[in-house]
């Protein structure tokens, strides 16, 4: 299991959810800071990068820092991996693409969120692992894609 789908509301703004195994004071696999979705009744669903684990262990939910942290409706484990990236939305004027999204941002996140979480220490590098990622089957290709993904992102 890699991550988690929350769908949650929330009508405040305080609070963060611990992930931990097996007791309140368990290993710490994950963090979340919960946003405001408009009320309480208004859910939305996001994605929670887990720690690896091995074993089976109990999933304990730990509310910290507030009440009223989050309405809880459902969760899914998952073997999904995903990644972001944040940064300032800037134009090219010659050709309309946002020159903050670039491969380097995009492939340093990717090194950073996935691959040093989840691959390092394994065989294989973190180019390949990139690259599989998105389809590619090189570093031209990989470019080629991220350049697209980037430009419908807008």
């Amino acid at each position: 299991t890699k991550s988690m789908n929350l769908e949650y509301s929330k009508g405040n703004h305080n609070g963060k959810l611990e992930l931990r195994l097996d007791s309140p004071d368990g290993p710490l696999i994950a963090t979340f800071t919960p946003l405001n979705t408009g009320g309480w009744y208004d859910y939305v669903d996001v994605d929670i990068p887990l720690d690896l684990v091995d074993g089976v262990h109990d999933l304990v939910f730990v509310a910290k820092d507030s009440n009223g942290v989050l309405n809880w409706k459902s969760f899914e484990l998952s073997d999904k991996l995903f990644f972001s990236i944040s940064t300032d939305y800037k134009i090219d004027d010659q050709n309309g693409k946002d020159i903050q999204c670039t491969y380097d941002v995009v492939k340093n996140a990717y090194v950073d969120q996935v691959f040093n979480r989840y691959y390092s220490g394994t065989s294989s590098s973190a180019d390949t692992m990139f690259y599989d990622q998105f389809g590619a089957t090189d570093e031209a290709s990989a470019k080629q894609i991220v350049y697209d993904l980037c430009g419908s992102a807008q």
